[in-house]
């Protein structure tokens, strides 16, 4: 198979949550085949800070603590996620509209949109994205 006809198969995947080392055990393809694929076709991979050292790794200006949902971190700033901001848009379209926090979560559950951990959506979740923005 060729880089292109792989990024179908892992985009979809990574967009879901899962870690590049979970695709390469679902897809049986290495793990530097499936960075290097979507890195290549534009897509901003998520930072892997559960390494056993991570302040070695880190990049000066990162922050310790929980990043907000619908950011990431990228050359030790923080940057929107494409794959969750667009939830975190919604989230707050709804809000705008008159939602409450326990029904917004409601129907990002109802939607089946993945939270970062592939847990269910709660109104925390919710009160802090909104009160990020």
């Amino acid at each position: 198979m060729t880089k292109e006809n792989l990024f179908p198969i892992f985009a979809p995947l990574y967009e879901k949550g899962l870690s590049l080392r979970e695709i390469e055990k679902i897809t049986g393809i290495s793990k530097t085949t499936v960075r290097v694929t979507l890195s290549s076709n534009g897509v901003v991979l998520r930072k892997n800070i559960t390494s056993k050292n991570p302040t070695s790794n880190r990049t000066k200006g990162m922050r310790s603590g929980t990043i907000p949902y619908g950011y990431t971190y990228l050359d030790g700033k923080l940057v929107k996620d494409p794959h969750e901001y667009k939830n975190v848009i919604k989230a707050f379209r709804y809000w705008q509209s008159g939602k409450s926090f326990r029904a917004i979560a409601r129907e990002l559950q109802c939607q089946k949109l993945p939270t970062r951990t592939g847990k269910k959506w709660s109104h925390e979740l919710i009160k802090k994205m909104i009160g990020f923005l």
